[in-house]
């Protein structure tokens, strides 16, 4: 017989998507913004009302082949901007500012799709023939 799914926490609400697993990666962000919570009750609940804005289209599919894209990048840009401000109220929450950083990644990524790994950081001309300055004829 199999156990019930309520029985072990770890599989009752696995992250649906790469929105909801951006928070689960910080340590400490539930904690502090609970605590900030306690502290400035509307713009925290401001900020969870765009975060379920934004995972609603999440779970409706817009973040994938949508002409809709630019406006869901700009939500969740919206959203980073938002908690950088209360970032820069709270300077002592790291956990605030990495959150939002990721969160901007996220809307970008979102736009233009995933960054590449460069291999070669220095650009090459074509037609050096592999010389690291261009010949000069005497």
């Amino acid at each position: 017989m199999r156990a019930p799914r309520w029985a072990f926490p770890n599989l009752a609400n696995p992250p649906c998507c790469d929105f909801c697993r951006a928070p689960g990666r910080i340590p400490g962000l539930g904690e502090g913004l609970a605590d900030l919570g306690h502290l400035l009750p509307p713009i925290v609940h401001s900020i969870f009302e765009a975060f379920h804005n934004i995972h609603y289209h999440y779970q409706l599919g817009l973040d994938t082949e949508s002409e809709d894209l630019y406006f869901l990048a700009q939500e969740i840009e919206g959203l980073s901007r938002h908690v950088r401000k209360l970032y820069r109220a709270f300077p002592d929450m790291i956990e605030l500012a990495l959150w939002a950083d990721q969160l901007k990644c996220l809307g970008r990524d979102i736009q233009i799709g995933p960054r590449r790994i460069r291999h070669s950081p220095m650009s090459r001309n074509r037609y050096n023939r592999g010389y690291p300055m261009p010949q000069i004829a005497c």
